[in-house]
């Protein structure tokens, strides 16, 4: 057999056994997801350039105990109110002064919210009558060899919500006397931009960020605004517990799980151990957001010690478990952090938080915190100021594992594919060999056949064809596209004002009663069109063509419509893309409608024509599957059920419509539910043939 022919013939085999093939790559992939801490490879900096642990720190005590000065000074201009607000304009005048009195250049920015972040996440000292004009400050260290066409941004926020006094005054402490030093060094070659974006709204200082990221890219007022030519990188350094220099916490999750290039998590993670950090990672605190799913973990771990893995079988739980963090992260959509507004216009951010160890003991403070820190943010800079031109060599798709190993894009999108394989295969089969009932799935053997040579077709049963039969080579099977393709378009439609709806109120009620009036329209339109087609079915010529049922293109536009959509968010949003896949692909694969021939229908059940099993089945994929997923993603988040879509469309407003989450559940994911219960629904019967047979 020639090499053609024998990949021919196993397409057809998997085609022809398209149940069991579809069944072995869906739990393949879900098999290889939960391998993926076996996968993990070491972390390392790709890019040389970097020169790390090369290079001699200027930052020095002397320059600690100038910082501890600033603190100082600054807590006691912080102290003179109790207002946030107050706070906050009164810190930003205390260092303008100093900034003045430093000879550097200073520019203020008065913005105005660009969408209503005044929300759940506002301060507790603000009201919903607050002003919604936030001001930006930031000054400039210029290099006396560069070409002042590349810069560095380093980003202090101040304001934040539960931001202490303490925690504002230690960043702007710390950042006037690394800027004063980075300023005067002779090896700065980029000019660097201290930013002190106000924090006061939403979540970190994503609205101050967005507002000096927009005036910076797109001029709108006349008011003097210094730059420092293309941002090459940028750091967000928050210290929340003040001068305290314990443990490093690395943030880089951004909108809808973008993430910097990995050189950018690597090198910094590297430079904080370097300048004596005793914790540093993405993963310092592991108790932290782990939901009401963490003791799953605990009894999987159990379970494995039992077996006799011992060592191995903890050290695998806690890895996945890190990995599910991780993941959950990148899918809830939402930045954990200012470098977040950075990456949205294609800069490489990373947000880190440093922090006391917690436990009171052995804490690194006051002028040894400074020290530490500023040898830090000198170690960060000078390593963005070697870089000859944009971080490239390294991954800018990858899942952490722990600190130091990771999963690049080769070893972890293996899983979605099978996955979603699993339903194309399915797709492919019934169009091209259609649909078979339980009964007929095998067929006698037929006399000896006659091959032509070449004649090679996906379609070929080489049990049942007989090539010298006329009748045989001219069937071909009838989808009735045209009903399938409107049932899908009703789904979407409802789908998309469902999201309208939803995206314009915080109501659980309203939300869900939209969506299910939209999935009742869909049911209806599709039972209509059921019965028209099956009427119509009796006009094809069964000498010249098989008519497929209905729900069978529906079937096979559903699993398209599924590949299509969660193929393409799996480049944008790996890990949104897999559980989403995993979760609808069972749903669709398990639909199916009335086989015409399946022995024993005759004596089921029936109202207005369709089966109460066919009900039963599409009742369950329309509730109880949307439930479960609601209640496991509710405690996977450690959120209440009942509120969670209502949460989500807060989520939604609260980031300015840019998060994609709901988006995806109303015009993707609900849409695929809806049309496998309308597949569950196929096979009806018409009106006047129900009643004779009840």
């Amino acid at each position: 057999m020639r090499p053609r022919d024998a990949i021919v013939a196993g397409i057809r085999r998997v085609i022809r056994h398209h149940a069991v093939a579809s069944t072995a790559l869906y739990l393949l992939g879900i098999v290889a997801a939960a391998l993926y801490p076996a996968l993990a490879r070491r972390t390392f900096i790709d890019e040389n350039a970097f020169l790390v642990a090369q290079t001699i720190v200027g930052f020095d005590r002397g320059d600690a105990r100038d910082a501890l000065g600033h603190y100082a000074a600054a807590l006691g201009a912080a102290r003179r109110t109790g207002d946030i607000d107050e706070r906050s304009d009164a810190l930003r005048g205390w260092l303008e002064g100093e900034l003045d009195a430093l000879g550097m250049e200073r520019y203020r920015q008065d913005f105005d919210l660009d969408h209503e972040w005044i929300s759940d996440d506002a301060h507790p000292s603000r009201s919903n009558n607050a002003t919604r004009e936030g001001t930006n400050v930031h000054t400039i260290a210029r290099a006396a060899r560069g070409s002042g066409r590349e810069g560095i941004v380093l980003a202090t926020p101040i304001g934040a919500r539960g931001a202490t006094p303490e925690a504002d005054a230690a960043s702007l402490a710390l950042g006037l006397v690394a800027m004063r030093r980075i300023s005067s060094s002779p090896w700065l070659a980029k000019d660097v931009a201290w930013v002190v974006p106000d924090a006061r709204w939403g979540p970190g200082a994503v609205a101050g960020a967005d507002a000096w990221l927009r005036e910076y890219h797109a001029p709108t007022a006349l008011t003097p605004f210094g730059r420092i030519g293309a941002i090459q990188q940028a750091y967000v350094l928050e210290t929340p517990h003040g001068p305290a220099a314990d443990v490093a916490t690395l943030r880089v999750e951004g909108f809808n799980g973008a993430l910097p290039n990995q050189d950018l998590l690597n090198a910094p993670t590297q430079l904080a151990r370097l300048a004596g950090f005793n914790k540093v990672g993405v993963f310092t605190n592991v108790d932290a957001n782990a939901g009401k799913l963490r003791g799953v973990w605990g009894i999987v771990e159990r379970g494995l010690r039992a077996a006799g893995l011992g060592a191995k079988g903890t050290r695998y739980v806690s890895d996945l478990s890190r990995v599910s963090r991780f993941m959950g992260a990148l899918a809830a959509g939402t930045p954990t952090g200012a470098h977040a507004s950075f990456k949205s216009y294609a800069v490489d951010a990373v947000t880190v938080r440093a922090t006391s160890s917690g436990d009171g003991s052995g804490s690194t403070v006051g002028e040894a915190a400074f020290l530490r820190l500023g040898t830090f943010v000198e170690s960060g800079v000078r390593c963005s100021n070697n870089l000859l031109e944009m971080l490239h060599h390294s991954m800018f798709y990858y899942v952490m594992v722990d600190d130091d190993r990771f999963l690049s894009i080769a070893e972890y999108v293996a899983p979605c594919g099978l996955v979603l394989v699993s339903s194309l295969v399915t797709a492919v089969a019934i169009a091209v060999i259609g649909t078979k009932p339980p009964n007929e799935s095998k067929k006698s053997v037929k006399p000896k056949k006659t091959k032509r040579p070449g004649d090679v077709s996906l379609n070929d049963d080489e049990e049942t064809v007989d090539l010298n039969r006329d009748d045989d080579v001219a069937r071909v099977l009838v989808h009735d596209w045209s009903s399938a393709l409107a049932i899908a378009l009703t789904a979407h439609v409802a789908g998309y004002a469902t999201y309208l709806v939803s995206s314009r109120t915080k109501s659980t009620v309203w939300t869900l009663a939209a969506a299910y009036s939209g999935a009742f329209v869909t049911l209806s339109a599709a039972l209509k069109l059921y019965r028209a087609s099956h009427v119509a079915a009796a006009d094809v010529d069964v000498q010249k063509g098989t008519m497929e049922p209905t729900w069978a293109a529906v079937k096979v536009i559903a699993l398209s419509v599924q590949v299509a959509s969660l193929g393409a968010l799996t480049f944008f949003n790996f890990a949104l893309a897999l559980p989403c896949a995993a979760a609808l692909a069972p749903l669709q694969l398990l639909a199916h409608g009335r086989y015409e021939t399946a022995p024993g229908h005759n004596n089921r059940r029936v109202i207005g024509g369709v089966e109460v099993r066919a009900l039963t089945r599409a009742a369950f994929t329309l509730v109880a599957a949307p439930l479960c997923a609601v209640l496991t993603v509710a405690a996977a988040a450690g959120t209440a059920a009942a509120t969670s879509l209502g949460d989500l469309s807060s989520r939604h407003a609260r980031w300015g419509g840019r998060n994609h989450l709901l988006p995806l559940v109303w015009c993707v994911l609900w849409p695929g539910v809806v049309m496998a219960a309308c597949v569950h629904l196929g096979g009806v019967r018409p009106r006047e043939e129900g009643k004779k047979r009840r």
